[in-house]
Formats: C-alpha cells, structure tokens, sequence
C-alpha cells in the first residue's frame, strides 16, 4: 500500500529574525513497524525540491 500526505504550511504574520529571510518547519510522526518513507518532497511557491528526512 502507498499513501500520500499532503500539508500546507504558512509563514503568513511571521516576523523573520535579522539573520535572513530563512523557516525552517518540522512535523513530527511516527509510523507503524515495518513501515519506511521513500521520499518527501516541498513546494516552495512553484519551485519544487526534496525534502531531508530524519530518523528521530
């Protein structure tokens, strides 16, 4: 079986830092055992790039 996730984040009323124009996001989760992630990936505006994924 594959499932597919979609969110929406938004940085909208966010005040950025003075180090840059920079968010960074984390979703937290956990998966039933024996299952695996193969890939995830971010839309930033139209620009679509992998995303990292972290074992916790």
């Amino acid at each position: 079986m594959e499932c597919g996730l979609y969110l929406t984040f938004s940085a909208r009323s966010v005040t950025f830092g003075t180090y840059g124009d920079s968010l960074e996001v984390v979703l937290n989760f956990t998966l039933p055992e024996g299952s695996f992630m193969h890939d995830s990936w971010l839309w930033v505006g139209d620009d679509m790039i992998n995303a990292g994924i972290r074992r916790g």
